[in-house]
């Protein structure tokens, strides 16, 4: 049987490929996630108060490229290669699945790492998809609104979001972490999908519950919720500037969806250039049509 590097390098080629920008399957449901931890997003984060909605697993997630690139220098050198590759050809990608567990509950699965920041700094794209699971019986959902701002599941989102851009993908809840070099990212695709399987009762329209409200929250109660946190986040009012800092540093746009339809495009240059005027009461987020024209 011949080796590995005893192949012709077109076929190990297409074995590179295959290992590097190839998804894993998610989770089927919260019930199969693996290693389900307590350990909690509570570190290197301004939401320590409401980040407890995190719930991550206990192995770190698999880097795609990691074995490879310590196995010898021929390998790691054509490794290295095919991610410059795929980078230019056609974007760096991170594939991220989060089910979202009875409205109050966020489990995070990396299904693709092709290489860790410290390998490539800029990632062109990361694609994160919501799965809805369940309902809050009678508890309050993390998503309702509350004093004119989102829920804590929108606030344990931007945790989520802010240690990757600290720390990477490699976050391990209380773990920390040395900071890699300034991590950049082209596009947060964000994408709510609509439950596939039947739900046992009708679907919720609304976050609020009231005494006749039962049922799975809708995905659109979710996608209103979520634009709704983006929208304070980088309104760059006095209140929420500072947590909306690093993604103007760190990130192009934002991008969300539903079931793969684009609703809303944030392109964070168009809003650092806009002045405002009034920082108490932000400034005027332009509309979906000026922002993701010819993005969409």
């Amino acid at each position: 049987m011949s080796s590995f590097l005893g192949l012709p390098r077109e076929l190990r080629d297409q074995i590179y490929e295959l290992v590097l920008d190839s998804p894993n399957a998610a989770p089927s449901s919260p019930k199969c996630y693996q290693g389900n931890s307590a350990e909690l997003l509570k570190h290197e984060t301004p939401y320590i108060e409401s980040s407890y909605c995190n719930y991550l697993p206990r192995a770190l997630p698999l880097t795609a490229s990691r074995s490879l690139l310590r196995l010898n220098h021929q390998v790691r050198n054509e490794t290295l290669a095919m991610l410059s590759y795929l980078s230019a050809t056609r974007g760096s990608r991170y594939v991220l699945d989060i089910m979202i567990a009875d409205e109050v509950r966020l489990y995070p699965t990396w299904l693709l790492i092709p290489s860790t920041p410290a390998v490539n700094p800029h990632i062109d794209k990361v694609s994160v998809t919501f799965r809805i699971f369940g309902d809050c019986g009678e508890q309050r959902s993390g998503w309702q609104i509350s004093d004119g701002g989102p829920g804590e599941m929108v606030w344990g989102l931007h945790a989520l979001i802010q240690r990757f851009l600290s720390y990477g993908p490699e976050w391990r809840g209380r773990c920390r972490l040395a900071q890699y070099p300034v991590i950049t990212l082209g596009t947060l695709n964000l994408n709510v999908l609509s439950p596939r399987e039947p739900v046992k009762r009708a679907f919720r329209r609304s976050i609020r519950r009231r005494s006749d409200d039962t049922g799975t929250l809708h995905p659109e109660a979710v996608m209103s919720a979520m634009r709704l946190g983006m929208d304070i986040l980088l309104s760059r009012a006095e209140d929420a500037e500072a947590h909306g800092r690093l993604l103007y540093e760190r990130v192009q746009r934002v991008r969300l969806s539903l079931d793969g339809k684009v609703r809303k495009v944030w392109d964070l240059s168009v809003l650092a250039a806009m002045e405002v005027t009034d920082r108490n009461w932000r400034v005027r987020l332009p509309d979906n049509q000026e922002l993701s024209e010819g993005q969409t």
